[in-house]
């Protein structure tokens, strides 16, 4: 993923400006799917389900390594979830700019 660029202008008129706001926000929504599929494949990678160079995983599953994953997980998401409300509220402050 790279770095979006905007245009280095002083003078934004307010469509820019709330244009620029909402592409952030799309931005920022695409770095919390990649996470979302940075998750998935850990658990893919711990269950023995992702293709990988090393041949899998190198020790047996436990119901520990399991539940450790799953609280891992979970506060991951959670995390996510949060800063996906932020992001919900800053979207609909950005569509409520009136001139």
């Amino acid at each position: 993923m790279s770095t979006p660029t905007f245009p280095d202008k002083s003078e934004r008129t307010l469509e820019e400006a709330k244009a620029d706001i909402i592409a952030a926000i799309a931005i920022e929504q695409v770095a919390l799917a990649h996470i979302i599929n940075a998750e998935g494949e850990k658990i893919q990678k711990v269950l023995g389900t992702l293709d990988s160079t090393t041949g899998g995983i190198a020790e047996p599953i436990t119901i520990g390594n399991l539940i450790d994953l799953d609280k891992s997980v979970a506060e991951m998401l959670k995390v996510i979830i949060k800063k996906e409300m932020l992001l919900q509220f800053k979207l609909e402050l950005a569509l409520d700019i009136k001139e």
